[in-house]
Formats: C-alpha cells, sequence, structure tokens
C-alpha cells in the first residue's frame, strides 16, 4: 500500500532538533539522512555509507560498475545498482554482491528493520 508522506517547508525543516548522530538535508521537501559527518563537513572525504545508482539509458553498465568499484574502495557499506527494464536490483558491498529478483524481499544492513519487495522499489 503506498504511503503518503507530507514534503516540509523550509521553514518546517529549520525547527528540527539538531541530531549528532545523523546529517540531514531537505530535497524536494523531503528529508534525507545520512550517517553525520565523521570530520567537519568541508573536510570529509571518501564515500558514502550507501549509494543508490538508476540505471538509465545515458548509462553503461561499465560506468556503473566503475561507480560501484570508486565507492567500494572509498568506505561505501552498499551500493545499490537499480535496472528498472528488469526490475532487478545488484547489491554490492566490500564482501559480496547480490542480485535480487522483483519477487525478492530486500533490505540494507545500514536500516536494521527495514525491507521491501523488490517489485514495489519500482512502482
Amino acid at each position: 500500500m503506498p504511503v503518503l508522506i507530507e514534503r516540509l517547508t523550509v521553514e518546517q525543516f529549520a525547527v528540527l532538533p539538531e541530531s549528532e548522530t545523523e546529517f540531514r538535508e531537505l530535497h524536494n521537501g523531503e528529508v534525507v539522512y545520512m550517517s553525520a559527518p565523521k570530520k567537519r563537513h568541508s573536510e570529509t572525504t571518501g564515500a558514502p555509507d550507501f549509494m543508490v545508482e538508476v540505471m538509465s539509458p545515458s548509462n553503461s553498465r561499465a560506468e556503473m560498475l566503475e561507480r560501484e568499484e570508486l565507492c567500494l574502495a572509498n568506505g561505501c557499506h552498499e551500493f545499490w545498482t537499480m535496472y528498472p527494464e528488469e526490475r532487478r536490483i545488484r547489491v554490492a558491498t566490500p564482501s559480496q554482491v547480490l542480485i535480487y529478483d522483483p519477487t525478492d524481499m530486500i533490505a540494507c544492513s545500514l536500516f536494521p528493520g527495514w525491507s521491501a519487495k523488490v517489485s514495489e522499489l519500482f512502482a
């Protein structure tokens, strides 16, 4: 069942309480949560903990693999490549690569307790 998410205004976002464990940004009215920077934001280096790329006609598989390798080599914990035409998701970690089909359930180790059917992520 779809979930309606209320979009926040800049004013609503500005009054959210500060957090020492997560970093938040506002993107088109949606709050995006990230791990708190390990250093000052301007000094942060490396890759995000979790990365999602969506394959499009302007991307090649080689380009996506290059991005994946770069992120994983620089500290990314999970790199997801979503293939809309196939409705599949490739999940790469530093130790393994898994392919999820539309009927599979998928979870992310960085979000304990969260899981979804792959086909729902393409809805």
